[in-house]
């Protein structure tokens, strides 16, 4: 049994993948004794939270733990118009544009911060550029430890939230190619 220092709360959401927010911490091992890896039982203010794998992790070492889910939280990212532009083009390019938004609600009776994290297409093809526009919300600065996830489209937002505030993020992924270029998975 150990006790986690409400202070390293943390929530985190993947709003491409679920419209689930969940809490995460930091715990230290401070017994004398390693925790060797498996399944433990979580268990957050008294509540039974459910069963995680934990690595193994030695005396005074940290491990990551997901607590749950927030219930009081959640985001949703929507596709909201998804269009063919042919103004400005000339000669044989094709362009499409897709105007996503993404909601978040805070609905719990305290300020929280969120770690937002979201996907935007990236191409491979040098005749195929994918640009972003229409930002609303400047994303987080890329740190050194995130650079291949970054290429592959990885952005992320820290978001601090009023109690019941509510956030709307929107952008626009504009997708430019040759129309001799056959692409697929934008449909």
């Amino acid at each position: 049994e150990f006790a986690v220092d409400g202070r390293k709360l943390y929530y985190e959401a993947f709003p491409d993948l679920t419209p689930t927010v969940y809490l995460r911490t930091e715990v230290m091992n401070n017994t004398a004794l390693p925790w060797l890896e498996g399944e433990s039982q979580i268990f957050y203010e008294g509540e039974y939270n459910g069963k995680v794998t934990l690595a193994e992790t030695l005396s005074g070492s940290t491990a990551d733990v997901v607590l749950g889910t927030s219930q009081d939280m959640n985001v949703k990212k929507t596709l909201v118009k998804k269009y063919d532009d042919t103004s400005g083009l000339f000669g044989s390019k094709k362009r499409r544009k897709f105007d996503y938004r993404i909601s978040v609600q805070n609905n719990s009776s305290e300020a929280r911060t969120l770690q937002l994290y979201d996907r935007i297409p990236v191409s491979r093809n040098k005749k195929i550029v994918v640009e972003l526009t229409n930002l609303s919300r400047a994303f987080d600065a890329r740190r050194e430890d995130e650079i291949e996830q970054y290429e592959q489209g990885r952005r992320s937002w820290k978001l601090p939230l009023q109690a019941a505030e509510k956030i709307e993020i929107s952008y626009t992924v504009v997708v430019t190619w040759e129309s001799d270029v056959r692409v697929s998975g934008i449909n």
